[in-house]
């Protein structure tokens, strides 16, 4: 498989040449040992072996969790808590469902995989081969009994899991929850969740009744290597964090409004464009020669995501923390964003004066402190508020809406004060 092709080295052996993680094999075996022994690598599982470096062993492994996961059990689904979560439980478990039962220990990180199904009709390709879980059979599969033993639980506690449900109702309405059961009903055949699906039926039927529903700068050390390129993995962990809240939070879908099309909407959105002000990321841009690697690692997780929003949400941030571009990288990634939203037939994202401070806020609350939140909400409100201006009849009223401020200098994402780089 190719996920577990590209972190095995079964040629001739070359630490130079190594990824920060690895599978080793018979034939390299002897080099390994030889490069365990000087303190070159250091072994993290079984066949698995990681470069000698700076960061501890827990977060390099945390860096490759699905690499590794898919290394160990390849062809996985992605299951249970994990399906929801995309991240470690709080003892760092990942779920999967495979063709075995076996508890994986690594440092940092525990693999759970239990006999189950493969994937089924809604599954998607997730990372290096893995499945990932569809919304459908994730309640279905969180829904069965599946009490903690040893102090570990496969499954969402219930609240958390009404919780996710109750989210649905408020995101998405009637018309969400009836998708939610008709999807739930053709997958629970093949699983054989008629018990769980009689149960998410009944919690969906509640909901629609009317009433309420119920590393450091300067160190001169190699940059690690993720598929044979080197890349930033800070960056890598941002990526993640975004990941994980990008599928756990259901968004509308807010189909383009007829005025998007509009000369008008396209003169707005230019002019606009122009006015939000570059912003630097708090580590500063990617070094030049990790900036290849750091994008491939961003657009496999990209690529995980479903088509819409959160592949739109993703590319904003994306081209915006690399800037592999020598100016107007913000502005490529909106562009970037509203051409995901636009393939989908969804509504484009213009940044208004008036969430011109939430978007910018947004972007330095995850590029400095890995916090998603404000940045998903600021743009799931910029495109409501983009959506509900009709272009075409009332060009003004729109542009009042973004009526100019003053020019500002370009902030910084971390303490605050402009870096010395000239605005783009």
């Amino acid at each position: 498989m190719a996920g577990r092709r590209i972190l095995s080295i079964t040629s001739a052996f070359s630490l130079a040449a190594a990824d920060e993680v690895f599978f080793t094999s018979t034939s390299i075996s002897r080099a390994v040992r030889a490069a365990v022994a000087t303190g070159d690598l250091r072994q993290v599982g079984p066949r698995l072996y990681a470069r000698a470096g700076p960061d501890p062993v827990e977060r390099v492994v945390a860096r490759h969790r699905w690499a590794i996961l898919a290394g160990y059990l390849p062809g996985a689904v992605v299951v249970d808590a994990t399906a929801f979560t995309l991240a470690p439980s709080a003892d760092g478990s990942l779920c999967v469902a495979a063709g075995t039962h076996r508890t994986i220990e690594l440092p940092g990180l525990r693999l759970r995989a239990r006999r189950g199904h493969g994937p089924v009709v809604g599954d998607t390709p997730f990372m290096d081969g893995l499945f990932l879980a569809s919304e459908a059979r994730r309640f279905l599969e969180n829904l069965r009994d599946a009490r903690a033993r040893g102090g570990f639980r496969w499954t969402l506690a219930e609240p958390q899991l009404l919780e996710r449900l109750d989210r649905v109702a408020a995101v998405r309405g009637a018309d969400g929850l009836g998708a939610l059961r008709e999807d739930a009903r053709q997958v629970s055949a093949e699983l054989g969740t008629s018990k769980e699906l009689a149960r998410l039926e009944a919690l969906i039927a509640r909901r629609l009744r009317p009433g309420p529903a119920g590393a450091h700068p300067g160190r001169d050390v190699p940059a690690p290597r993720i598929e044979g390129l080197p890349c930033d993995p800070a960056r890598v962990e941002l990526f993640d964090v975004l990941l994980a809240a990008l599928a756990a939070r259901p968004v509308p879908s807010r189909a383009a409004s007829p005025s998007t099309g509009t000369p008008q909407f396209a003169a707005a959105e230019q002019r606009l464009s122009a006015r939000v002000p570059e912003t630097e990321p708090a580590a500063g841009p990617v070094q030049p020669g990790l900036v290849r690697g750091t994008l491939r690692q961003g657009h496999k997780r990209y690529a995980a995501l479903p088509p819409g929003f959160a592949r739109a949400a993703f590319q904003a941030f994306l081209l915006s923390e690399v800037r592999p571009l020598p100016e107007g990288n913000d502005r490529v990634a909106r562009m970037r964003m509203n051409a995901e939203l636009t393939a989908v037939g969804e509504q484009r994202i213009i940044i208004t004066a008036d969430h011109r401070d939430a978007y910018m806020d947004g972007l330095r609350a995850l590029s400095s402190a890995g916090d998603p939140e404000p940045f998903i909400a600021a743009l799931d409100t910029a495109q409501a508020t983009t959506a509900a201006i009709d272009w075409a009849a009332d060009a003004q009223a729109g542009l009042e809406t973004l009526r100019p401020t003053a020019p500002r200098a370009r902030p910084s994402r971390g303490d605050g004060s402009p870096p010395p780089a000239p605005a783009r």
